[in-house]
């Protein structure tokens, strides 16, 4: 029997526009209807804090506090292959989160990660393509450390040894006090935490990008053709090779000019760039077979089919495309999945091609629950 992992119940207590609101879910699909505005969004992004420790919506967990209350809390009992785990995440105004599993309070958060794999579809994602490369390192960064504590624990102190270097150039450059063997120790640390992280990403994107182009043209059902190239300084040499080159650089813009931190991606279609060349559809299939791909090189990773959010998906896809990507889960064997549509019939329709126990809920303006 396959390792499974599946949200069995959720509670949320003055989280973001909900005031109290407690349900049970199936262990396929659920389904969370209504009309926008009412907080379906949000009953996602409670999951995705259970799993790790983030919002997939804000950068700030202040936003979490429901307006007028001073604290939140969200807690969800999970089902890893039989064994029970409660998750508890709380937070008051100006203090820090606080997350508990079966009552025993973790001391630092990044020991919570990769127990509860988990990827999110939203049009989100769509920063992917539109905004800078810190987003993307950024989901990278997330799914790799589902996959990798130690991973997590590399990437800490590699952005703690950062931070470290270039506060240090900050200072020492303009009062003349730099000296070379201070520099040399920063580097001397961050060498090996850089090449287990650039190997890790590369690793990761080069599995990633086979499933890519499998996944893009089962949705669009076309022979264009998708890619994603992975790119960093370190393929030009190991990192103290390339900060001892730049110091010249460095000692200018007083920073740390080389390294991971600097890692990319490109996504094309057919050789060019599909933030250029791809239409609204072309560039959201990308973005769904891409998400996807992670989806399976993470479960390939962790033995687990990770919990799977579809937030608003299906909004801009044609018919034809949402059928595809509803066969497309059905035949890769996905876990547990959680969508949010604002068409009932639809999401009735798709998740009945399932045969399996969905669960939906209807929420309505005022934020009752109807089970369907």
């Amino acid at each position: 029997m396959m390792s499974s992992i599946v949200l069995k119940s959720l509670n949320i207590l003055n989280f973001k526009n909900w005031e109290e609101c407690a349900l049970l879910f199936s262990e396929s699909i659920n389904c969370f209807l209504g009309p926008n505005g009412v907080g379906k969004t949000n009953l996602i992004d409670a999951i995705h804090y259970l799993c790790t420790t983030k919002s997939f919506l804000t950068h700030t967990d202040a936003h979490m506090i429901r307006q007028g209350s001073d604290f939140v809390m969200i807690k969800g009992l999970f089902d890893r292959s039989g064994q029970e785990d409660e998750i508890l995440l709380s937070l008051k105004k100006n203090e820090k989160k606080v997350l508990k599993r079966n009552d025993v309070e973790y001391t630092k958060l990044s020991d919570h990660i990769g127990l509860l794999p988990v990827v999110v579809i939203s049009p989100m994602d769509s920063n992917l393509i539109h905004e800078g490369s810190e987003e993307r390192r950024k989901v990278t960064d997330l799914i790799l450390s589902l996959a990798d504590g130690l991973y997590l624990h590399h990437l800490l102190r590699y952005n703690r040894l950062l931070q470290q270097r270039n506060a240090y150039l900050k200072e020492a450059v303009p009062s003349r006090k730099l000296r070379a063997d201070i520099l040399g120790l920063y580097d001397e640390q961050m060498e090996p935490l850089a090449a287990y992280i650039h190997e890790a990403r590369q690793t990761f994107w080069g599995k990633t990008k086979k499933w890519l182009s499998d996944f893009y043209y089962k949705i669009a059902e076309t022979d264009e053709r998708v890619s994603i190239q992975y790119q960093s300084d370190l393929d030009q040499g190991p990192l103290g090779m390339l900060l001892e080159q730049s110091i010249q650089r460095d000692t200018e813009v007083l920073y740390t000019s080389k390294g991971i931190h600097r890692d990319d991606l490109e996504m094309h279609l057919n050789g060019n760039p599909i933030k250029k060349f791809g239409s609204q559809g072309q560039q959201k299939s990308f973005l769904i077979a891409m998400k996807l791909a992670m989806y399976a090189v993470l479960k390939e990773k962790t033995a687990l089919p990770p919990i799977l959010l579809f937030d608003d998906i299906f909004d801009k896809l044609d018919q034809e495309r949402t059928k595809h990507v509803i066969r497309l889960v059905r035949e890769m064997k996905f876990g547990q999945v959680f969508l949010t549509d604002t068409h009932p019939e639809r999401s009735m329709q798709l998740a009945g091609q399932f045969d399996v126990n969905a669960c939906f809920y209807h929420i309505r303006a005022d934020q009752k629950v109807e089970k369907l």
